[in-house]
């Protein structure tokens, strides 16, 4: 697997060039994503992040409040590759990760729009 690199610049990085990258993440042809770069994106749309227990990680978003679905909370599994390098599955990005956050980013575009 080559260098997988998310570069997000807060002056100048959108909600639709976030949108973009998700979906291009989504659409890798990669088995593992790093944790840490998704964190990138994670941090940029205001996502707070708690141990869940074991290899389980929780993310909260106030954007997911009144979801009935998401209750403000997903979930992802975590692989570790030892040390701190912590991946995440490809497809469990793109069946656990994926829907919240653009759910997220729905909202904070409405947010914005107020």
């Amino acid at each position: 697997m080559g260098k997988f690199r998310i570069k997000i610049d807060n002056e100048k990085t959108t909600l639709a060039d976030v949108e973009i990258m998700l979906a291009k993440i989504k659409r890798l042809n990669i088995r593992e994503i790093p944790l840490n770069e998704i964190r990138k994106i994670l941090r940029f749309l205001g996502v707070t992040e708690e141990a869940g227990g074991g290899s389980i990680i929780r993310f909260q978003s106030d954007c997911l409040e009144g979801n009935n679905y998401y209750r403000g909370w997903f979930t992802i599994h975590i692989v570790h590759k030892g040390g701190n390098k912590q991946m995440i599955n490809r497809r469990d990005f793109a069946t656990y990760m994926f829907n919240p956050l653009m759910e997220i980013i729905d909202c904070l575009k409405n947010r914005n729009k107020n």
